[in-house]
């Protein structure tokens, strides 16, 4: 095998694992910062259901 060929192969291969892993740590990080975005949401939503039944009891009550 050539050098140049040699030296193809690994500029081919470690490129490739650039890619790769790139592509891993920014799909992690997706993952990572949709389920905090969801739990977020979740959390707004209770506290705002909460608030509303709140409101709600202390109508009944005046």
């Amino acid at each position: 095998m050539k050098i140049a060929s040699r030296l193809m192969l690994g500029a081919t291969v470690l490129t490739a694992l650039a890619v790769v892993g790139s592509a891993g740590t920014t799909g992690w990080l997706a993952l990572n910062h949709s389920s905090q975005a969801v739990e977020a949401a979740l959390q707004r939503q209770f506290q705002t259901t909460a608030a509303g039944r709140e409101e709600a009891l202390l109508r009944q009550f005046e």
